[in-house]
């Protein structure tokens, strides 16, 4: 997910279903530097809190269980560019 390319969405992350939860996970793209990407999840839209990154160098992996957050919750991904 390139946050400099607006027309880079086809790189937004699948969700895999494995048991007992979903895992988004994706790469940083090359050659993009300084930025930050992070998770949040919510069951209400207003009050969210993050969702580790499992991943490292590079690879992001956000996990969600079902057995932590229930049948229903929404995941955001954001991402910021890391100010000059």
């Amino acid at each position: 997910m390139d946050p400099t390319d607006p027309s880079d969405a086809v790189h937004f992350p699948k969700p895999t279903a494995t048991g007992d939860a979903i895992t988004f996970e994706f790469t940083e793209p090359e050659g993009i530097h300084g930025v930050y990407y992070w998770a949040e999840i919510s069951k209400n839209l207003v009050d969210w809190a993050p969702v580790e990154d499992e991943g490292s160098e590079g690879l992001h992996r956000f996990v969600l269980t079902f057995s932590d957050h229930g049948p229903c919750a929404f995941l955001r991904i954001r991402m910021m560019l890391e100010e000059q």
